[in-house]
């Protein structure tokens, strides 16, 4: 499935043998773009919340934000970036 190629991409992000600009997919540009957009969400919440646990918290949170200005609303890479944006306030 192509979809799984940022999965496969995060991974090996998290193991270190890719770096966060080779793996990072450029934002949709509408709204039309479902594929774009759940590979840019997803992707963007796993590279903020490796931030997020290796204490660059500042880092993580421009991820998070980056990704709800999008349109994939239901996707769990928007919906686990508004719930880490929320602890954020509450902080």
């Amino acid at each position: 499935e192509p979809h799984l190629l940022f999965y496969l991409r995060l991974l090996r992000f998290y193991q270190g043998t890719m770096s966060e600009s080779e793996i990072l997919p450029p934002k949709p540009a509408s709204a039309s773009d479902v594929e774009g957009e759940l590979a840019f969400d997803t992707t963007g919440y796993g590279v903020g919340n490796w931030h997020l646990y290796n204490n660059e918290p500042a880092r993580a949170q421009g991820f998070f934000k980056s990704v709800v200005t999008g349109y994939a609303w239901n996707s769990w890479g928007f919906i686990g970036s508004e719930v880490e944006l929320a602890k954020g306030a509450q902080q």
